[in-house]
């Protein structure tokens, strides 16, 4: 079985088999890249929904506090109305941007690159939108707060 091979087979065959390792190689660096990716968009993603999240409920236990206090400041409190929309909008947007990272893997998992490319685009979208909504609202809440006790 063990017939003796010719000097280049032997040459092809080791150069086949280093091919195969470095292709290896490769498919080991493509899977572990992919997966920094995924952990990237999830650590996004989470940081949107909390951001926007713990600012909303900020606002909100400021809100509880002044409303027992005088009625003026309780009117002036009205204008967090605008910073509390902008929080939650971000909530929504890192939700939603799960969503859509969730419909793009599918189609991605099937082989459907076209259909998950708008939906991946979509998710870093939201997620940038959500990202913006949260420095919108916190320069709102910061005009507001310095408007009304400053």
């Amino acid at each position: 079985m063990n017939e003796p091979v010719d000097p280049e087979t032997r040459k092809y065959l080791l150069e086949v088999e280093k091919w195969k390792a470095e292709y290896g190689n490769f498919l080991d660096w493509n899977i572990e890249s992919f997966k920094a990716l995924i952990q990237f968009a999830l650590a996004a993603i989470r940081g949107v929904v909390l951001i926007n999240g713990g600012a909303a409920i900020a606002v909100l236990a400021f809100l509880g506090n002044v409303w027992s206090k005088d009625e003026s400041i309780r009117a002036a409190a009205r204008t967090m109305q605008l910073p509390l929309s902008f929080f939650l909008s971000g909530v929504a947007m890192g939700v939603t941007s799960a969503a859509a990272a969730y419909m793009a893997q599918v189609f991605f998992t099937h082989r459907k690159n076209k259909a998950g490319l708008p939906f991946q685009v979509l998710g870093i979208l939201l997620v940038l939108g959500g990202l913006i909504v949260f420095v919108i609202g916190s320069l709102k809440a910061a005009d507001f707060l310095t408007q009304t006790f400053v």
